[in-house]
């Protein structure tokens, strides 16, 4: 136990938050049991991990989802980042992103699509980002603003769709920036 204890505050940054467990009172179903909340904080603080590291990308892309399928809600994040480019009115790029949670049992591989728009003098950027989502093309619009070096989006609304038969309706809200 005393071991088990020391891994999970090393695994969460805690050392100094832990307290010593000299208790010699647990049974095999205690230690089993602190075994798996062990693995399981061990996982979710590696997940965290990963998904902090991907959003913290010079050039950010995120966007969360909701989608219902079949009568099913699934809510999942897609995290990755976006590549693009301006001369001041046209604006040109290619992002990617990878699901993170429910929806990846559907969609496993990256997610890639294109970024086009447009932005003005006072730097109010709007366009697209396409996407093909299970063999539909889907675009959802965004709005932003540029300023000296980078441009910052924004894009929310809902969509639906048929894969296989099933129709699918998804909500979606989600942000990007790139430097310029």
């Amino acid at each position: 136990m005393k071991i088990n204890t020391l891994w999970l505050c090393l695994s969460l940054g805690t050392v100094a938050a832990c307290s010593s467990s000299d208790d010699k009172s647990d049974t095999s179903g205690t230690e089993e049991a602190d075994a798996d909340a062990d693995a399981d904080a061990d996982a979710d603080a590696d997940a965290d991990a990963d998904a902090d590291a991907d959003a913290d990308a010079d050039n950010p892309l995120v966007i969360n989802v909701t989608a219902n399928v079949a009568g099913q809600e699934l809510e999942d994040v897609c995290i990755g980042s976006m590549t693009a480019s301006d001369d001041g009115t046209t604006i040109t790029g290619t992002g990617s992103c990878t699901f993170q949670g429910a929806l990846t049992a559907f969609v496993s591989d990256a997610l890639p699509g294109d970024l086009a728009g447009s932005m003005d003098d006072t730097g109010a950027a709007v366009g697209t980002y396409g996407i093909e989502l299970s063999g539909t093309a889907l675009s959802f619009d965004w709005t932003g603003i540029a300023g000296d070096s980078q441009v910052d989006g924004a894009m929310v609304g809902d969509t639906s769709f048929e894969v296989a038969g099933t129709a699918v309706s998804m909500a979606y809200d989600g942000t990007f920036s790139y430097q310029r």
